[in-house]
């Protein structure tokens, strides 16, 4: 998928292979090269979208920064303009740090001012204390100090003052392997923005006041920023970060003191980290620490050698069916996590039932309220991770050609929808603000009860790849957690559950088990009920080794993958395949109640154009880290 960088373009998604936006006609690629996939910011003078460089062999992915400032243009504009200039200078400068993005291109198109810059595949420490719903800890904001003090004692060698220091501007790389500790450079200041050259001339002269209300030094708010300012800001960003509190609130003018170590909610502060604390958010510079330096020196050496932060690295969860522990990436503080009970059935050849077992896997559940109040819940499934054999097997008689070759994949642990969304969560989300498109709150074919089942229990169906996408994002906004369509190896490496066999049931379905068309005995399906239409997402009460229910059946649930005739030179890890994919299809899986067994294998794969709307496809949610560049 392309996205037009026209910011008056009506319709921006486009095909991966075109070269001119099909709705307004402007060039797809920056400088023939780099070329945006979607958009992932706004703010008052430009937008930020993920791109992928076409030059690099890999097609790896960048970040790109338009500037596209409000008409007229102004004194205010002019001064935006000017800062986005610098921020281009100020990385060039500094971007060679391992902890500050690299600048991989300035340029001018169209008439708009482009940055591209390294794309930094993590989250930043905002997202990360919604995620894991409590304060950070002592260990965690030690980390934070041992890793950011000598970036800004570096950029600040380079006479550069960043003057926008904040949670929203530290981003923690999600590289790290599994049970691994955190390493020093494992955050990176991004943001260069505000950053400011500061020469003799420059720190004498007040000027135009630039950074983020309540992290701002008092000088700095004055237009008057020093390297202490930054010192400042990275203080109350550990205050906030350590309460979960207003920096506003934290600070008591009455008294002309900070408070902050009454609102700590139960954590726990030693003297030696609130005395440091302390003296870097001084509101006097003569009573702050001078330098990022001079904090560093005050460390002593226990705390240079920090115990490995808590949540949110790497908290371990039980796998389905086993006491084994797993990484869950940080989604959720283990407290929060739920377990889910499910009986898991095994088939033989004919449909008949080999055996039943009880299993057990943690999740969590997303509350979710209706248009007239109501509330609901999303019940979200942990999945490990693993490496799985994706694609049919050999001896399956019946494979086509695009389930080939069968290749291995290994999966990160991620979460993933325990069924498919409903049509009342789908009205819940469909109500609330837009993103990109407007969604129809009540889109599905079948909206009548099922039995005793009212319809809202119903999967809902007949929606777009685009719809599906759009649900995604409104979801993700209000609830803060980056929920996302899963990616075709995730979606089949969640419906084997560690089986090999045609069906996690085993060889053969059974309409008994699942809702598919079984009036054709043949391939491992056994004859028996058509019903016709969609069931309930609980109608059959039985899942798979994960504890997912409805992977074969019912509805085709829509991947974010754009599609690919077969596996060759798929990837090994378990990444949207994008490389040479046609975006005019979207993967589908699972098969429907309309669709012959065959179809609704773990291994068969579909496509359809993402417009696509039929009363037998739907989708599933997953959610796992954030990849967030600025």
């Amino acid at each position: 998928m392309s996205y037009c960088l026209n910011p008056h373009c009506p319709r921006p998604d486009n095909y991966n292979e075109a070269e001119l936006c099909k709705a307004c006609g402007s060039r797809l690629r920056l400088k023939e090269r780099y070329r945006a996939l979607r958009l992932i910011g706004r703010g008052g003078f430009g937008r930020t979208f993920l791109a992928i460089d076409e030059d690099k062999p890999s097609h790896s992915r960048c970040v790109v920064k338009q500037f596209y400032p409000p008409e007229p243009k102004n004194s205010g504009v002019q001064k935006a303009e000017e800062l986005f200039r610098q921020e281009a200078v100020r990385l060039e400068e500094l971007g060679k740090h391992p902890q500050i993005p690299e600048l991989l291109a300035y340029l001018q198109q169209e008439n708009y001012q482009y940055i591209v810059q390294e794309y930094i595949n993590g989250q930043h420490l905002a997202a990360e204390s919604k995620i894991q719903k409590r304060p950070h800890s002592e260990t965690q904001i030690w980390h934070l100090l041992k890793s950011l003090l000598p970036v800004l004692h570096y950029i600040h060698q380079h006479r550069v003052i960043h003057r926008d220091i904040k949670p929203e501007n530290i981003i923690r790389w999600r590289t790290l392997p599994p049970f691994s500790s955190p390493t020093i450079e494992d955050l990176v200041l991004v943001d260069f923005g505000a950053a400011k050259h500061a020469t003799v001339t420059a720190l004498a002269k007040p000027g135009t006041v630039i950074g983020s209300a309540g992290y701002t030094a008092p000088e700095q708010a004055a237009g008057k920023a020093v390297f202490a300012s930054d010192i400042f800001s990275l203080g109350v960003t550990c205050l906030h970060l350590l309460t979960q509190v207003d920096p506003f609130d934290l600070y008591s003018h009455k008294e002309g003191v900070w408070c902050w170590q009454s609102r700590l909610q139960g954590n726990t502060v030693s003297t030696d980290l609130a005395h440091i604390l302390n003296k870097m958010v001084a509101l006097t510079i003569q009573d702050r620490f001078k330098s990022a330096n001079s904090v560093i020196k005050t460390l002593t050496p226990a705390l240079l050698t920090p115990r490995s932060p808590s949540s949110p690295i790497q908290p371990l969860v039980p796998t389905a069916l086993s006491s084994a522990p797993l990484p869950i990436t940080g989604l959720l503080p283990h407290h929060e996590l739920k377990t889910f009970e499910f009986e898991v059935v095994l088939l033989d050849g004919r449909g008949h039932v080999l055996g039943r077992e009880q299993g057990q896997n943690l999740g969590f559940v997303e509350r979710l309220a209706s248009s007239k109040g109501e509330s609901m819940e999303l019940e979200m499934v942990a999945i490990p991770s693993g490496t799985f054999p994706m694609g049919a097997a050999k001896t399956d008689t019946r494979a086509t050609a695009r389930e080939k070759p069968q290749h291995f994949v290994t999966v990160n642990p991620f979460f993933m929808g325990k069924h498919p969304i409903t049509q009342a969560q789908w009205e819940a989300v469909a109500h609330l603000p837009r993103v990109q498109r407007d969604l129809h709150p009540q889109p599905a074919h079948f909206q009548t009860a099922y039995e005793d089942c009212p319809a809202a229990d119903r999967p809902v169906e007949s929606v777009s790849w685009y719809d599906a996408v759009e649900f995604c994002d409104r979801l993700a906004i209000h609830t803060q957690r980056p929920y996302r369509l899963p990616n075709e190896a995730e979606w089949e490496y969640a419906c084997r559950a560690d089986t090999t066999t045609p069906f996690h049931f085993g060889s053969s379905l059974s309409t008994e088990f699942a809702n598919f068309d079984s009036r054709h005995s043949r391939g491992g399906v056994v004859k028996g009920m058509y019903r016709q239409e969609t069931t309930p997402t609980n109608w059959f009460q039985v899942a798979n080794r994960f504890g997912l229910h409805d992977t074969h059946g019912n509805v085709w649930e829509w991947c974010a993958d754009p599609w690919h005739e077969n596996y060759r030179n798929a990837p090994m890890d378990a990444m949207v395949w994008e490389d040479d994919g046609n975006a005019n299809l979207r993967v589908l899986r699972g098969g429907s109640w309309c669709d012959y067994g065959k179809y609704c294998r773990s291994s068969f794969r579909d496509g359809e154009e993402p417009d696509f709307r039929f009363y037998g496809v739907g989708f599933r949610v997953a959610v796992s880290e954030s990849p967030l560049g600025k």
